[in-house]
């Protein structure tokens, strides 16, 4: 129907730790929404997920040392949240991940684990974090 306009609605609320029951699931994509709270330490249990796609929502908390069991994880985008604490060192143990992006989390703290420095397409924001990787893009 021409002129007609698609309603745009957002998801909000917290992501229930059911979400670590999902263990075939490749790609987890909300973005742009209105989730609050933390990431679930159950993220860890999805072993299939390559790619989470959390950006512009209102996340906080830390992120969880559990996502570092996610081998198969080759993209994680968390920018434009409200993340805080350090980064956990037990992300330098993906060793598929290509791209990470944590920008826009201004409470992130700490240093960059250096393992990490291998990632192509690193980008964090370096305000309250030391990064001693040549491809840091602060």
């Amino acid at each position: 129907m021409a002129g007609t306009k698609a309603e745009q609605s957002t998801i909000g609320g917290s992501l229930p730790s059911e979400l670590g029951l999902l263990t075939q699931l490749t790609l987890l994509s909300i973005r742009f929404n209105d989730l609050t709270g933390s990431l679930p330490s159950e993220f860890g249990l999805m072993s299939n997920l390559t790619a989470v796609k959390l950006r512009g929502n209102r996340l906080s908390g830390s992120l969880p040392t559990q996502l570092g069991l996610l081998n198969q994880l080759t993209l994680l985008r968390l920018f434009n949240n409200e993340l805080t604490g350090l980064i956990p060192t037990e992300l330098g143990l993906l060793s598929q991940l290509e791209i990470l992006n944590l920008k826009r989390n201004d409470k992130l703290t700490g240093n960059i684990p250096s393992s990490l420095c291998d990632i192509p397409k690193i980008n964090i924001d370096c305000v309250k974090i030391t990064c001693s990787c040549d491809q840091c893009r602060c």
